[in-house]
């Protein structure tokens, strides 16, 4: 069988199962993967927290070699520290936890369907690390930078909605979280089902956006 074959098949059936004979220096290719694999499974027993996001967010950054910044006015690349602030807050507040990033890699100069296919699939990953994060009384008052951060009171958010991600790169499932305000409750929505679960439930290493709602 070909990879031809595989992809003709897979066009067609994907819930199936292919087993694959490799020749040694293949199968010497692929053990990096391999490797990294194990790691990343290691590291979804990573607990974060979502203050280690925000800080993580604000924190300065040197952008030098190959993400320097290109100068409209000079026209040329240059060395840069890049920061980002919160500056005003809103009513309601949607996060984006990164679960997705690419790695950098050193191209060897060969453009084979291989190395491509190899590149790509080397050069990314997904991030499995469990963010704890609150579900009522997030104070935001010491992550901005404009006037409301000198509030004397709390300025608080409570979480009413969760969209989680399971799978990698290549393929995966949506479902999500919700708080029912007329059942008092959290409701668990995954496809043609909908059901209610236990708040103990929905703080996950699935977790993908986060909404909150600002508290009047």
């Amino acid at each position: 069988m070909t990879l031809g074959d595989i992809n003709e098949i897979m066009k067609h059936k994907r819930a199936i199962i292919i087993g694959v004979v490799l020749k040694q220096e293949s199968i010497a290719k692929l053990q990096p993967i391999v490797t990294k694999a194990k790691s990343l499974a290691v590291s979804k027993a990573e607990v974060l927290t979502l203050d280690n996001c925000f800080q993580a967010f604000v924190r300065e950054e040197h952008l030098s070699g190959s993400d320097q910044w290109f100068c409209p006015k000079c026209k040329e690349h240059r060395d840069i520290l890049k920061k980002l602030e919160i500056y005003k807050l809103p009513k309601v507040l949607i996060l984006q936890l990164k679960r997705f990033c690419n790695k950098k890699s050193h191209n060897s100069g060969s453009s084979s369907y291989f190395q491509m296919a190899y590149s790509q699939i080397a050069g990314q990953e997904k991030i499995g690390s469990k963010v704890d994060f609150p579900i009522t009384n997030l104070d935001m008052r010491q992550y901005i930078v404009g006037p409301e951060s000198k509030s004397p009171e709390p300025i608080f958010y409570d979480l009413y909605g969760i969209s989680n991600h399971m799978g990698g790169l290549h393929g995966g499932h949506y479902t999500a979280y919700a708080y029912n305000h007329v059942h008092q409750s959290w409701m668990d929505y995954n496809d043609s089902y909908a059901g209610k679960t236990s708040v103990d439930n929905i703080v996950t290493n699935s977790a993908y956006i986060l909404f909150y709602r600002r508290r009047d």
